[in-house]
């Protein structure tokens, strides 16, 4: 694609364009892989072709994001991925709980998937573990079942058994059958580590993923926070005398993590887009690059080069006055001898030297905004903000509207028109954006009884994960940022390793 719509520039516009040169990867496929490296290192998950894939040397055509529609049924399901329990015959399966015990992350997080399978597969298991939330003063909420799809569903499914942790104890020691299910504090403590160090990265996929506000800028502040924290699990790491086997295992895994972040963070120096979006956001600019430890030339090359892309393709006057020809959009030019700041002749306004000079305001997170209040001062730098803060970090936004529209689509919709779909994801965005409630029997009445009858059990099992979401919002999230808050990664490395 890449290929045709740099031919297309050439011929159409006479735009010479690299395409390789200013790809901008997707941050949310890199945060992807890299916690997937992390995880596979582990031996958390069965080697499917996915992970296969994953694990390539050079994934370099692996910048698009995976898309699967199967689960993961390496579970207690066995070989049929169609079975599903009319009755409660499962409960006597004692051969799916029969989990060997190696004191490793494989352990525990098969021991949390079967939990998360074995709690929700049946009515009477749900009503069952819904009763133990309710003796442990815990909301009723079921266990998330983990997929291979997005690394997220790992974390989720995790992150929803810590919080049931004293429910799922319970649940675990109610029968004989689950006794091989049971978890020690030892197993309860790697679960701990996992959320707790998987929970930044959670954060940042969260973040860039999100399409009300620009996010290019966001790239290298999300880089070097990352960075940070997995220096700092290192160093904690490599600051104690005995390392048990799993936390030796959990030191190889953050060197992959680290090595895979590398890689693609390197790759972020070529596109000049993640320049300019981090010099025209007025919370970052120069003052970023100094904090996170880019070398004085370094900067300095920056802005120069930003200022004459600004000359060049914003600011014809200064371009003209200074009797410079014009360049052709996206070419290689070569670094100014002179910029106007450094110039007292009198020559005409410098909106980029003189944005530059004003101090960054730490204070201000949508830059678009800022920019839109100040077009009258800088109404040519204005522009060339918009364009480059048009450019956003992730795919994500894309990928959610086919998504809906995937929802929109069904196997009784299956005959609407192009212009139909589109008409409903419209009305569907404009409805969200003005926080429209429309009435239940409105909804409902979209739907013919013979839809409702039609329903099947995938669509009841997303509309039950919906809900539980939804149930979920309203305080887990909090109470995980405030779990989260009591203690940093390399204080619960060292107090683990104590124990």
């Amino acid at each position: 694609m890449m290929k045709e719509l740099s031919e297309l520039l050439r011929k159409r516009d006479s735009v010479k364009w690299n395409g390789l040169a200013h790809h901008i990867r997707c941050l949310a496929h890199v945060i992807n892989l890299a916690v997937k490296a992390f995880l596979s290192n582990l031996k958390v998950a069965k080697l499917s072709e996915e992970h296969e894939w994953l694990s390539r040397d050079d994934p370099e055509e692996s910048d698009v994001d995976e898309e699967s529609d199967g689960s993961d049924e390496e579970d207690i399901y066995g070989d049929d991925p169609n079975h599903q329990d009319e009755s409660d015959e499962y409960t006597n399966d004692v051969s799916s709980f029969d989990i060997e015990d190696t004191h490793d992350f494989k352990t525990v997080l098969l021991k949390i998937r079967t939990i998360s399978k074995a709690a929700t597969v049946t009515q009477k298991r749900i009503l069952s573990f819904q009763s133990f939330c309710q003796a442990a003063n815990l909301k009723p909420l079921r266990p998330i079942r983990d997929h291979a799809i997005r690394w997220s569903a790992t974390f989720n499914m995790l992150k929803r058994a810590l919080y049931l942790r004293r429910a799922i104890d319970m649940w675990t020691q109610s029968q004989p059958i689950f006794e091989k299910l049971q978890m020690s504090s030892h197993e309860w403590d790697m679960v701990e580590f996992l959320v707790q160090f998987l929970y930044p990265f959670m954060v940042a996929n969260t973040k860039v993923q999100a399409t009300a506000k620009p996010s290019l800028s966001d790239t290298w502040v999300i880089y070097e926070d990352l960075f940070d924290m997995l220096d700092n699990a290192k160093a904690a790491l490599n600051g104690l005398r005995v390392l048990p086997e799993w936390l030796k295992e959990a030191q190889t895994a953050i060197e992959k993590m680290w090595t895979k972040l590398r890689k693609y963070y390197d790759k972020t120096d070529k596109p000049f887009a993640y320049v300019d979006a981090t010099l025209l956001h007025p919370g970052l600019k120069k003052k970023f690059m100094k904090k996170a430890g880019y070398s004085v030339d370094t900067i300095e090359t920056y802005v120069k080069n930003a200022e004459m892309r600004f000359q060049n393709e914003y600011d014809v006057t200064q371009r003209v006055s200074r009797g410079r020809r014009p360049t052709i959009r996206g070419s290689k030019r070569q670094r100014p001898s002179t910029s106007d700041s450094e110039s007292s002749d009198g020559m005409e306004y410098n909106e980029f030297s003189s944005y530059m000079q004003i101090k960054r305001d730490s204070t201000i997170t949508n830059a678009l905004e800022w920019w839109k209040g100040s077009q009258s001062m800088y109404p040519k730098l204005s522009k060339m903000a918009r364009d480059v803060m048009a450019v956003p970090a992730t795919g994500a936004g894309v990928e959610r509207e086919f998504s809906i529209s995937g929802r929109v689509v069904t196997k009784q919709r299956n005959r609407l028109t192009p212009t139909t779909i589109r008409d409903l994801m419209q009305y569907k965005r404009w409805v969200a954006k003005h926080g429209i409630v429309i009435p239940e029997e409105e909804s409902l009445g979209a739907f013919s009884e013979t839809e409702d009858d039609e329903m099947d059990y995938e669509a009841e099992d997303e509309f039950i994960e919906d809900e539980d979401q939804e149930e979920e919002d309203g305080g887990l999230s909090e109470w995980l940022k405030e779990w989260v808050k009591r203690e940093q990664v390399s204080e619960k490395v060292k107090r683990i390793a104590q124990r």
